[in-house]
């Protein structure tokens, strides 16, 4: 990496906030005849990876993740920082190390409102030796930490607002138990589990608020007489956290993306031979499997729902069976990162190019009108 393109990088993640960022063009069609519009193009020399994104009910919205550069060159192990884009309904917004101070990346978000939103950082204890978990809220003006009762264990996902924000992960060692932790306006408390849960070794992966008695958290567990990792599933209802039947029944996998659509609950991940998205309706699965690669991310647009795998690809849900969906670029490539706009829309955040030679070349934010 020449010197010129590492201090580019230092100072971006440096930059708070870092106004209008470089490459932001609001509006523009990637090419003819395509819906989807660039919100927002890396520059040359940013090396930036997305976690996930969402948007509140006024359409502001944020994306997470971490902005990285290579001390020893591109050959050599990369560095990174965590980094948050906050977009205010015409452009993107970025902040870095100084919003972050020594928070290698940003894993999550939840934007419940243009003054209320929680991201969540790994910051490397040296003492401990392990990564910590820490919590971050957004006031409208700044980021700030809100790490009581947070330690302890590994956060993963974060959701929800005001005092019925809750995260969940894991906590203790290997093989770990599941946590759900709920924010009351002060701190984090951990929300008991079912025992046979407690007694099992658990992560979760996703969490959804869809109401003051509603709860939904996914992951993995490994049962209790060993084995490999099943798709987790729990339900709290304003009082007692209950574990629902796995999507997958006694079949291994993992659940990594999850979405409430009206009374529809979708879970999706990883199984043995390629990945699925499974359907609960109440009191019972139907599962799918949309694409072979795993299923990084659930989002509405509109009244149908979308799917993103790991190889950049999207897919669509319109009600009775799952479809290719159009993409931002022709090529595309890694884990994207999809979000639903209050207004019908639908964004993605990734990588891709106009072939699979360049499927590399661009990192970018692109939204899908209504």
């Amino acid at each position: 990496m020449s010197v010129s393109r590492r201090a580019l990088l230092r100072s971006a993640v440096a930059a708070v906030p870092v106004v209008a960022l470089a490459g932001a063009l609001p509006g523009t069609a990637w090419a003819a005849g395509t819906q989807w519009e660039d919100t927002y193009k890396a520059a040359a020399g940013e090396s930036f990876v997305f976690a996930e994104m969402e948007f509140d009910p006024t359409g502001a919205g944020w994306l997470v993740g971490d902005i990285g550069w290579f001390p020893d060159g591109m050959w050599g192990p990369r560095e990174s920082s965590g980094f948050a884009w906050g977009w205010n309904g015409t452009k993107w917004t970025g902040y870095g190390a100084t919003s972050f101070p020594d928070i290698i990346r940003l894993t999550a978000v939840a934007a419940a409102a243009r003054n209320d939103a929680w991201a969540l950082g790994e910051r490397w204890d040296k003492t401990a030796m392990r990564m910590l978990s820490i919590p971050f809220h957004w006031d409208g003006t700044a980021w700030t930490v809100r790490s009581q009762g947070a330690s302890g264990g590994e956060l993963t996902a974060v959701a929800g607002s005001g005092t019925n924000a809750w995260a969940v992960g894991r906590q203790g060692v290997a093989p770990y138990t599941a946590s759900m932790r709920r924010w009351n306006g002060s701190t984090w408390t951990e929300t008991a589990l079912p025992a046979d849960v407690r007694d099992k070794g658990a992560t979760l992966r996703a969490v959804q608020v869809t109401g003051p008695n509603e709860v939904w958290a996914v992951g993995e567990y490994t049962p209790v007489s060993g084995g490999s990792a099943k798709p987790l599933v729990l339900r709290w209802d304003g009082t007692t956290v209950t574990q629902v039947a796995s999507p997958l029944g006694t079949a291994n996998g993992y659940a990594t993306a999850l979405q409430v659509k009206g009374g529809e609950v979708w879970v999706a991940g990883s199984k043995a031979g390629g990945s699925y998205a499974a359907r609960w309706n109440g009191s019972s699965w139907t599962v799918f499997s949309p694409t072979t690669a795993q299923i990084t991310s659930l989002a509405l647009y509109g009244t149908e729902l979308r799917a993103s795998d790991s190889g950049g690809k999207v897919f669509r849900w319109d009600g009775t069976a799952w479809s290719a969906a159009s993409a931002p670029r022709p090529a595309t490539f890694g884990t994207p990162k999809l979000a639903g706009g209050p207004d019908g829309s639908l964004w993605y955040a990734g990588f891709g190019g106009v072939d699979e030679a360049h499927k590399y070349d661009e990192t970018f934010i692109a939204r899908l009108r209504p």
